[in-house]
């Protein structure tokens, strides 16, 4: 490697720890905004979304990763959810402990926590009474838990009529154990128009240098299209190399995106 590339590799490792420190902070998840739900007029599966968005935009803002929604736990969730209205408790109608919804055989997690509400008519609602709380609000900002399940329940004819269920997990191998179906829910999709153009806004800016970053590090996921304009060598691989190139088109040493093998080297 040339010597040039050397200090550019120095200097993006630099930015790499400026730039989680400073921008980590003002992650931008824009949530869709709350409304109250009546027995007909809502969608379950958009309300459990819209929890774990507001959960990771907290998360973002402590510099903590995001967790990852899986269908599976959202089905546990619902299942507990389901036994808030005959029981207001974190123990279950049976006497056993939240915790024995799970099947370890299934899913062989570390621990787990959980976070229940009732009575609260929104996502917004009913996540300000968890931040309010130390014991929730442990759960939603616990830096070990990797992934999470959500479920609500409306149900007029019950005491509080609105009930909330957020499961947590830490998984073991995280590393290298990937969940069946998880996701990590976002306000709206992002398309990107040209390659680096990596939050959709149709430029290439050092806010996509950081979007890049962040990825490589693991406080985003990306989408589809995303990943493939990411990919600024065109190698299969996205990594300090793309955001080495990133930087210099948005400095103005590369003119076009995205650059091969070949044009680096020629």
């Amino acid at each position: 490697m040339k010597s040039g590339e050397d200090s550019s590799f120095l200097k993006i490792k630099k930015m790499i720890a400026v730039s989680m420190a400073a921008f980590l902070a003002s992650v931008i998840m824009l949530a869709a905004p709350s409304q109250s739900y009546g027995e007909n007029s809502y969608d379950p599966n958009a309300l459990a979304e819209e929890i774990v968005i507001l959960v990771n935009q907290a998360r973002a803002e402590a510099g903590l990763k995001p967790v990852k929604m899986v269908p599976y736990i959202n089905d546990l969730a619902h299942v507990r959810c389901r036994e808030l209205l005959v029981h207001l408790s974190h123990t279950r109608p049976d006497g056993t402990k939240f915790s024995s919804v799970f099947n370890q055989d299934v899913l062989p997690y570390s621990y787990c926590s959980e976070n229940i509400g009732f009575g609260y008519e929104t996502a917004q609602e009913v996540f300000e009474e968890w931040k309010s709380s130390e014991f929730h609000w442990g759960h939603v900002m616990d830096p070990d838990v990797t992934h999470t399940g959500v479920a609500f329940t409306y149900d007029e004819n019950s005491e509080c009529k609105w009930y909330w269920e957020e499961l947590f997990v830490s998984m073991q191998r995280e590393d290298s154990l990937v969940l069946p179906g998880e996701y990590i829910p976002v306000s709206h999709v992002i398309v990107p128009v040209s390659y680096g153009d990596l939050d959709g806004d149709g430029e290439v800016s050092t806010f996509d240098l950081i979007t890049l970053i962040k990825y490589i590090c693991g406080y985003v996921d990306f989408n589809d299209q995303q990943l493939k304009y990411a990919d600024l060598l065109k190698d299969g691989d996205i990594n300090i190399s793309d955001a080495v190139i990133l930087r210099k088109y948005i400095l103005g040493v590369y003119r076009t995106l995205p650059m091969t093998i070949d044009m680096l080297l020629s």
